[in-house]
């Protein structure tokens, strides 16, 4: 089955997938974790993205730093850089960090930094993610805005969506809201409803590049790729993680503060 056809009945398919209750109790792997770093040395983490194959972290001051795939961890710049920042996105080479309502980009190893938008432009924003070569941003009214790096903002459409979580994947925009998962096709002006259930109980909704996962409250998580879907581990072996990220092929996760690596 091709889920990601564009046509009406792909995403129904999706949706039938998703929403099926068989997909939680699937038949799961199991394989052996690895501990990546020190123990502990998340815990004060408040963000966190890859990029370029590191994992990028802001703790709660504000403070930017980064920790390769083998776990070495270094800090950038000075102490709380980004104080009270909301939200952060990685776009080509940059970092793009919401401070407050304003937003500033830059190299985080080289900068400089510098301030995209006007003060304050950001501040309705309340979800955020990258694709195509721009930013894409839900504010608090439900409109939908792709922005390039220049600041040239376009609304998408005229329909407004309540989203709580907003994700990429295959170069679409998707959105889980309270009556669902939406798909974007990020060239068209309409949100698309793909699977009318309650995902009130979903924890995280990663991106990657050819997937999508879902980390349920249980401590399941879920791949849906282009052709196949698939439960990941054993049911629950998921609880109480914090951060997910697909890198190079493997995932990695943050419980209890410690980084961990398993084969995806």
């Amino acid at each position: 089955m091709k889920l990601m056809q564009r046509d009406r009945s792909a995403l129904v398919a999706l949706s039938l997938i998703l929403g099926a209750s068989a997909l939680r109790g699937a038949c799961a792997d199991s394989v052996d974790w690895q501990q990546i770093g020190k123990a502990g040395e998340w815990a004060n983490t408040a963000k966190a993205l890859a990029l370029h194959g590191r994992l990028w972290t802001l703790d709660a001051r504000g403070t930017l730093a980064y920790e390769t795939l083998d776990g070495k961890r270094a800090q950038v710049g000075n102490d709380a850089a980004f104080p009270g920042a909301r939200m952060w996105i990685s776009l080509g080479a940059n970092l793009y960090i919401v401070v407050g309502g304003t937003m500033y980009g830059g190299d985080p190893e080289h900068g400089p930094w510098r301030m995209v938008c006007d003060p304050e432009w950001w501040a309705d924003t309340k979800l955020m993610i990258n694709t195509n070569g721009y930013i894409w941003s839900i504010d608090r009214a439900g409109r939908f805005f792709r922005t390039n790096t220049s600041c040239i903002s376009d609304q998408m459409g005229s329909d407004a969506i309540d989203a709580t979580m907003l994700a990429a994947m295959g170069g679409k925009l998707w959105a889980i809201d309270g009556t669902g998962l939406n798909v974007h096709a990020a060239d068209e002006g309409t949100w698309e409803s793909v699977d009318i259930d309650d995902y009130g109980d979903t924890d995280l909704f990663v991106g990657s590049a050819d997937d999508l996962w879902l980390l349920r409250s249980d401590g399941s998580l879920f791949r849906v790729r282009a052709d196949s879907w698939r439960s990941v581990g054993a049911k629950g072996e998921f609880h109480d993680v914090k951060f997910l990220f697909f890198v190079d092929g493997s995932l990695y996760v943050v419980r209890d503060g410690t980084l961990y690596k398993r084969k995806a």
